[in-house]
């Protein structure tokens, strides 16, 4: 058998004729250097496949000088995921290859023989840049070990592979761009590659830690306690979405596809401490949602008649609608989020309920509805509210009750 000391640096080559395989190899290490080595046997296209099953094999993956980011998102995905194929694999080494024409094509059966596997570089199954013809689109060294393990398609990894796909092909003129920035570290260690390898390494395992938490943990708690309304906002249907979780991910997943892509999320935490976070896709304004919270919680903490005795209502509604921290310290405003503290900020508790701070946020965003006992006048464009008989809803200045009354005295 040949030793794994000069096969690296083998210059060819085999044939194949009749059933029979036959490889000469010229090594340039002792103790065969400068001979040519002659092996025959017999062949039959999956006797490297077979072969690696049944034997235990230290494996090791290697990696053009200074290498990508795909390249090192492609080793270590065939470590994560590639013992089906290649038995060991988890426990591979990583080496560089300096001399790309060292390499070629039809050495990758006897290098797989020899617990050698080559991505980005050596022309086999593993490296995007073909001998022959244009490289193909969308493809790159992690995407071509990802579909010869069967996951392409794997939420876990789908989204890191389109980013390294896109990135590889038509590059990015952001320096702060994660690919950039692992280039850019791969000449700060160029001395010592193996650095490099496992800070990106520790960035690739964290990042499936999350999606990985992301499609379990996220997906069980969301199916479990989710409670779903539809509301209706113009012509949009949209979905809000409230649970009681501590989960860092269950309010991301219930806003993805594999969630219910819910236009607003309220997750309770067990502290008490309340986040509302709006999906960016449907763009909705948050200045309704924001300034009757906000009423709510002054009412509920019994300041609000007092700021009234110094502010005029309707200059209140503006302020409420501000971002930052506006009127009560337990709510603080961004333009998607509408948060009752953080991981980051301690804030007491609100003094709201889920219950109550989902049917405001539904009241806010259901662009039709009217307080009940009124809402026949209100469609017809007519308010009944006055200071003897003030409308429960008066006081949050719902944008639809103000155009109602602007029409109606117009």
């Amino acid at each position: 058998m040949l030793t794994e000391g000069w096969l690296s640096d083998i210059i060819d080559l085999f044939s194949k004729e009749n059933g029979t395989l036959t490889l000469f190899l010229v090594a340039n290490k002792p103790p065969l250097g400068g001979e040519i080595v002659v092996f025959r046997g017999d062949f039959h296209s999956s006797w490297y496949e077979e072969d690696l099953d049944r034997r235990q094999i230290k494996w090791k993956i290697g990696v053009h000088l200074r290498p990508h980011l795909d390249d090192l998102v492609a080793a270590r995905l065939l470590m994560i995921e590639g013992e089906e194929k290649f038995p060991g694999v988890s426990s591979a080494t990583i080496f560089y290859v300096e001399d790309r024409q060292v390499y070629h094509i039809r050495q990758e059966k006897l290098l797989l023989e020899q617990g050698i596997i080559l991505v980005g570089v050596g022309g086999g199954r593993f490296d995007e840049h073909p001998l022959k013809g244009k490289r193909e689109p969308g493809i790159c060294a992690a995407t071509l070990v990802a579909n010869y393990l069967g996951v392409r398609s794997d939420p876990r990894w789908e989204k890191l592979l389109n980013y390294v796909a896109k990135e590889d092909e038509e590059g990015s003129n952001d320096r702060y761009d994660l690919a950039a920035i692992v280039k850019r570290q791969g000449e700060r260690y160029k001395e010592n590659p193996s650095k490099l390898v496992e800070w990106v390494f520790d960035l690739i395992d964290g990042e499936l830690a999350h999606q990985m938490g992301f499609q379990t943990e996220a997906r069980e708690e969301f199916h479990q306690k989710a409670v779903i309304q539809e509301v209706t906002l113009g012509s949009r249907i949209l979905k809000v979405v409230s649970i009681e979780s501590d989960g860092e991910s269950v309010s991301a997943f219930a806003r993805s596809r594999l969630g219910c892509q819910a236009a607003v999320v309220i997750q309770r935490r067990s502290s008490g401490n309340i986040q509302i976070s709006l999906n960016p896709y449907y763009q909705l304004d948050p200045r309704e949602i924001r300034r009757i919270i906000r009423l709510e919680e002054m009412r509920a903490e019994s300041s609000l008649a007092s700021v009234l005795e110094t502010i005029p209502l309707k200059l209140l509604w503006r302020k409420l609608e501000e971002e930052g921290g506006v009127g009560t310290k337990k709510w603080h405003c961004m333009p998607n989020f509408i948060l009752n503290g953080s991981r980051t900020a301690k804030v007491e508790p609100t003094s709201l309920s889920l219950q109550k701070v989902t049917e405001l946020v539904v009241l806010a965003l259901s662009s039709g509805s009217y307080e009940p006992l009124r809402a026949p006048r209100c469609r017809e464009r007519h308010c009944q509210s006055n200071r003897r008989n003030q409308c429960p809803w008066y006081d949050y200045g719902l944008w639809r009750c103000r155009g109602v009354r602007a029409e109606q005295y117009k």
